[in-house]
């Protein structure tokens, strides 16, 4: 039987305005910590650094690292007990929103495609983004026990090699660069992601077996060779157009699944018009 030659569907965006806000949240984080270093810790760094450098009776002091550990543990505590940032009320709104953009982008394809809405129960919703919001909320929490970990890392090493506490101190804001770039990996990844999987999930629920390979189209899709990252395996460029089916994923996964994977799946809504047309819609 032939299929039915159906209208091309709309591009399916991706949930870009909740990434750009997760970010925002996570970046004023990152700032919050590194504003208590400010107060608490980078003050005591000049004498931190003399304190290890002092000998009585033919040994060094060890009193610094126990000053370090004890300034660390405060910004901990202080972090902990007037925590700048609710992780889990962040995790649930972003989670939320992507859902909310993702049913919007679907409902446009179906209209556009098919000229009727299909409207569904998903019982599978409520578990997905309770998950989203476990791991996210994991993730966020993170950000502040990595941090000082890393920092207690950099300063003893500092401290410990003979560098000067100016030089500690830029080491310092170039660990803060690092977390700025941590966070925002994970605001792209995981909004990506999860709009992904609800792809995957709205798409076979309504009986799509197989999609086309969208990406994004720009310089920073994987694989493009003239673009940001020519040599990226497996290449997402050279899957732009190639049909897929939901059952058989490629050796990365469906799209949105790979780490910071930005592309879309097309859904191939055949199937779904044969469906309506046997049920006379």
């Amino acid at each position: 039987m032939k299929k039915k030659r159906l209208r091309k569907p709309p591009k399916w965006l991706p949930p870009d305005r909740a990434m750009r806000d997760y970010y925002r949240a996570l970046r004023d984080y990152v700032k919050a910590i590194y504003d208590l270093i400010d107060e608490v810790l980078s003050p005591r760094l000049p004498s931190l650094v003399r304190s290890a450098g002092f000998v009585q009776d033919g040994a060094r002091s060890d009193a610094w690292e126990t000053e370090l550990d004890n300034l660390l543990r405060e910004i901990s505590f202080r972090l902990t007990d007037n925590p700048p940032i609710d992780a889990e009320a962040l995790a649930r709104n972003v989670g939320q929103r992507v859902s909310e953009w993702n049913e919007t982008q679907w409902q446009k394809i179906i209209r556009s495609v098919l000229g009727v809405d299909l409207l569904r129960a998903e019982p599978w919703l409520n578990p997905l983004l309770k998950d989203f919001v476990a791991e996210n909320a994991a993730l966020i929490s993170s950000i502040r026990t990595q941090s000082l970990e890393k920092l207690r890392d950099l300063m003893y090493e500092g401290i410990t090699t003979g560098r000067r506490h100016e030089k500690i101190a830029l080491d310092i804001q170039r660990r803060y660069g690092i977390d700025l770039r941590r966070a925002r990996l994970i605001a792209r990844d995981q909004t990506n992601k999860l709009n992904g999987q609800l792809m995957h999930k709205r798409q076979t629920d309504v009986g799509v077996t197989e999609y086309i390979w969208r990406t994004s189209m720009d310089e920073r899709v994987r694989g493009d060779p003239g673009g940001l990252y020519p040599d990226a395996y497996p290449s997402h460029y050279d899957r732009e157009g190639r049909r897929y089916k939901w059952s058989e994923p490629p050796e990365d996964g469906h799209p949105g699944e790979a780490i910071q994977c930005r592309c879309t799946a097309e859904p191939d809504l055949t199937p779904v018009a044969e469906q309506l047309e046997a049920q006379g819609v």
